[in-house]
């Protein structure tokens, strides 16, 4: 199999951001409750207002309005994870 039809058949996985707001599922959550692995993403950085540098992720960061989380994943399970930070569903 080549590179070309390689990258045909093997879903690519992408960065994607996804902001929390105070009607979002995990708003007020820590980090470490998130499934992240359930939903088989990588979560990368965490992004806040006001900070000029992104934010290595650490278990015991609370998430609130603003923040927003980069994941690495295929673009299903990107948008599977996004749906239940959203909505818890």
């Amino acid at each position: 199999m080549s590179d070309a039809e390689a990258e045909l058949t093997e879903p690519q996985l992408r960065l994607h951001a996804i902001e929390i707001n105070e009607k979002s599922h995990v708003h007020s959550w820590k980090l470490m409750q998130i499934p992240f692995t359930m939903f088989n993403v990588e979560l990368k950085y965490l992004r806040r207002p006001n900070m000029l540098e992104d934010i290595e992720p650490r278990d015991d960061i609370v998430l609130s309005s603003g923040d927003v989380l980069v994941v690495l994943g295929t673009a299903d399970k990107l948008n599977t994870l996004e749906k239940y930070i959203l909505t818890g569903k």
